[in-house]
């Protein structure tokens, strides 16, 4: 429900501003994994891609996790099967 600026979620009250990106790093996610499940190469349009990891990099921030993924993006290392910032 929307009163004001801010979405009742599961996790509690959130700004509309702060929600709307998290819904476009789930649809950009699943969407990946449903291309990938149908053996076809995943290509997210460029805007949502954008928020998507932009998200991310905030997550990873967030949780003292950016230079992972730092160096993973950049070829300089891997992160490992369990990693996550979900």
């Amino acid at each position: 429900m929307h009163r004001g600026g801010l979405v009742t979620t599961i996790a509690g009250g959130m700004r509309l501003v702060d929600y709307l990106p998290t819904r476009t790093l789930e649809l950009v996610v699943h969407g990946c994994d449903l291309a990938v499940a149908l053996g076809v190469e995943p290509h997210p349009p460029a805007g949502p891609a954008t928020t998507a990891l932009t998200t991310l990099a905030t997550l990873a921030i967030r949780a003292d996790r950016s230079a992972p993924v730092i160096l993973a993006l950049t070829g300089r290392g891997g992160l490992g099967p369990d990693f996550t910032l979900l």
